[in-house]
């Protein structure tokens, strides 16, 4: 706005003109000085960002009270003075003045007022689905915000409690459905995917372990067509899969692991239709299929990456047709090997390709020490490392077996109930694996605490169940070696080792495990949980099965921000209410009871069979061998009014932030914000707001 030499003459005056003689010109110089130079109000308890220059006025028409409390009416409106100037009908439509200049209303209906919708979804989108429900209380605007379809691409069912004609309209749209061991059942899932063939948004559909049949999977077939991935995992009922041919165009994953009545005929029908498209095909637990079942994957299925088979029956000959015809394999996976021989390793040597780096090959009880040697000695001059090697029980690989494959990139190993695998065998494994993360030695009673001499920092999860030989002076030296190297497992697996204590927990200090199992440790007592919670404070889920000397009494009064799951499974000495008290202390912590019954938020919320655990802890994911860390980060959202300070937006600004103040401490994981973006743009717009209402003539300023 230009300002004359004469009006700012006037100006010196302002002060002395009775306020009915002072002209609209002198009005709008007066509110454009204020607006670069009005000082700060000391009662409004409004933090102010240093760098947003925009201060407040003096003669603010809008009235608090002593304490900053906002009144409100019956209805919830935020109430206002008679004498504010603001005019707002029973409508809440914003009234035009007889110039047809709009007059912005105070009361917005949107929860981010001065924050285009584009952005506020971008940071509602990175809240999950509990913290959206939450916020989805806090006012109308902000229901009407969180219940947007564009939020809703994924959702989570955990039973169908309560599920409303509107919560099955917001579900038909979501396009990533996990409604995994939801106690769903035909009718449900019936209305769940009904709708119009062809037209539906779903992509991904998880229906794992419900008591599903195969009607449903007939609605599946004609109403999801667009559907890319769907996950049947441990539906028992099922026979007939053939419906799920029409599917076919987009369908890339199947996963139908532990539908233990599928046969032969009732997939041949349908991988022939999936043909070309299907990368990902889950079978494990499915025992009735036969090697007339696996020679016909392999005759469609060319183009599979992901292969998981039950095995029981398999024979050498169909197998080898699968390593022959599919040849982009990424893994494979076959849970019994009893009946192959040493002409599968030999086979699986030959069709070998650089593709292959996940396998499984459990219960090899036929394959032989040498022809152990020829598979590895195969691996080595092709030089082919895989990333994970499942082994287990196989019972006649050797130490001698493992030192053929050299310079390895072995991530996983897995070497359970391998009992001819001693101590020196240990050492050559870490010692050839050097990026080896995770092993596995269930049963292999020779590995004594010499180990720790062997470790490498990669080294990131241990499972050595079952260790009856190993003793409590050993345990000593273990932990207490570990803590002089300062080493830290991730995962630490020592269940069913019958000889450790509380003195060897405390042994190593400052640790950051995150995972550990106790079961059937049944020297462990009262005092030795409590330390575990002292020692390891990042601990997130921990396992003391059938450990009936705990009570839990020392944990009444302690808080575990960081813990999710304390299992308590046959511990008869815990009582219920004991565990009550410590739920309703420690509000995200799930406990499983002596008969599995899980509480949380201090009530019995079901059995641990049928709860499906939601886990919100930081997790290690370990990609291709690249660690990488999920944080989450904490955002205050009232950082996010701080440049806010438009005069006709304060109260709006009161309002929300009292209401938010209920929810504040449940709402979590926002992330990738940048804070300067918000200011810069919320400035922007509130300089805007305050251009307009100068040149409007009944500016509620």
């Amino acid at each position: 706005m230009n300002v004359t030499s004469r009006e700012l003459e006037l100006e010196k005056d302002y002060e002395m003109i009775p306020e009915d003689k002072i002209s609209d010109e002198l009005k709008l110089l007066k509110l454009d000085k204020d607006y670069k130079n009005i000082p700060e109000d000391k009662n409004n308890n409004i933090p102010e960002d240093k760098n947003n220059n925009i201060p407040e006025d003096k003669n603010n028409n809008i009235p608090e009270d002593k304490n900053n409390n906002i009144p409100e009416d019956k209805n919830n409106n935020i109430l206002e003075d008679k004498n504010n100037n603001i005019l707002e009908d029973k409508n809440n439509n914003i009234p035009e003045d007889k110039n047809n200049n709009v007059v912005t209303n105070i009361i917005s209906d949107r929860a981010f007022p001065n924050i285009p919708n584009e952005l506020s979804f971008l940071i509602l989108s990175h809240l999950n689905q509990q913290n959206r429900i939450k916020l989805s209380r806090v006012s109308k605007a902000f229901r009407n915000l969180t219940y947007e379809s564009i939020l809703w691409r994924e959702a989570i069912i955990y039973n169908t409690r309560g599920f409303g004609d509107n919560a099955l309209q917001i579900l038909k749209n979501v396009h990533y459905l996990d409604a995994r061991a939801s106690k769903l059942d035909d009718d449900f899932i019936r209305k769940l995917v009904s709708g119009s063939p062809g037209k539906s948004l779903r992509v991904v559909l998880d229906l794992s372990v419900n008591k599903i049949t195969d009607k449903v999977i007939v609605d599946i077939g004609h109403n999801c067509q667009n559907l890319q991935k769907l996950y049947l995992e441990g539906c028992r009922n099922l026979t007939e899969v053939q419906p799920l041919r029409f599917l076919s165009p987009h369908l890339t994953t199947l996963i139908l692991s532990h539908c233990s009545e599928l046969s032969d005929e009732s997939i041949e029908e349908l991988i022939s239709y999936l043909g070309p498209n299907l990368i990902k095909l889950d079978l494990d637990g499915c025992h009735r299929i036969t090697n007339y079942g696996i020679y016909k994957i392999s005759e469609h299925l060319n183009n599979l990456k992901y292969l998981a088979i039950d095995g029981q029956g398999i024979e050498d000959n169909s197998l080898l047709e699968i390593f022959k015809k599919c040849g982009f394999l990424n893994l494979f996976s076959m849970s019994f090997c009893d009946v192959l021989t040493d002409n599968s390793l030999d086979g699986i040597i030959q069709y070998l390709t650089p593709n292959l780096q996940f396998l499984r090959l459990r219960k090899g009880s036929e394959f032989t020490e040498e022809g152990f040697n020829r598979f590895f000695h195969g691996l080595s001059l092709r030089n082919h490392s895989f990333y994970s090697l499942d082994m287990s029980e196989c019972l006649n690989i050797t130490e001698s077996n493992l030192n053929q494959m050299t310079h390895s990139k072995l991530r996983w190993l897995n070497l359970d109930w391998c009992w001819k695998l001693k101590e020196e065998s240990l050492y050559k494994i870490l010692t050839l694996y050097p990026e080896l993360q995770e092993i596995m030695m269930t049963g292999c009673n020779e590995i004594t605490y010499g180990i720790i001499q062997y470790l490498t920092p990669n080294l990131q999860f241990l499972r050595l169940r079952k260790g009856s030989e190993f003793t409590e002076e050993g345990f000593n030296r273990f932990f207490h070696g570990l803590s002089l190297r300062n080493h830290s497992f991730y995962s630490l697996d020592m269940s069913e080792c019958l000889n450790i204590t509380e003195s060897n927990l405390n042994q190593m200090t400052h640790s950051k495990l995150r995972w550990l199992n106790l079961d059937w440790c049944w020297k462990l007592k009262e005092e030795s949980l409590y330390k575990i919670l002292t020692l390891y404070p990042e601990l997130q889920e921990i396992m003391m099965t059938g450990c009936n000397e705990i009570t839990c009494e020392s944990l009444l009064d302690m808080k575990f921000p960081e813990l999710k799951v304390l299992n308590l499974l046959s511990c008869r000495n815990v009582e219920s209410d004991i565990i009550k008290k410590i739920c309703e202390l420690n509000k995200e912590l799930y406990i499983i009871g002596y008969y599995g019954e899980v509480y949380k938020d201090g009530i019995q919320i079901g059995y641990h069979d049928d709860i499906y655990i939601e886990r919100e802890e930081i997790e290690l994911m370990v990609v291709y061998g690249r660690e990488e860390e999920v944080k989450q980060l904490m955002v205050n959202m009232e950082s996010l009014y701080k440049p806010i300070n438009d005069l006709s937006h304060r109260m709006t600004f009161h309002h929300v932030c009292y209401r938010w103040s209920l929810l504040y401490q449940n709402i979590k994981s926002i992330f990738n914000l940048s804070k300067m973006a918000l200011k810069e743009m919320s400035k922007s717009v509130i300089v805007e707001l305050l251009k307009d209402r100068v040149t409007a003539d009944n500016s509620p300023c």
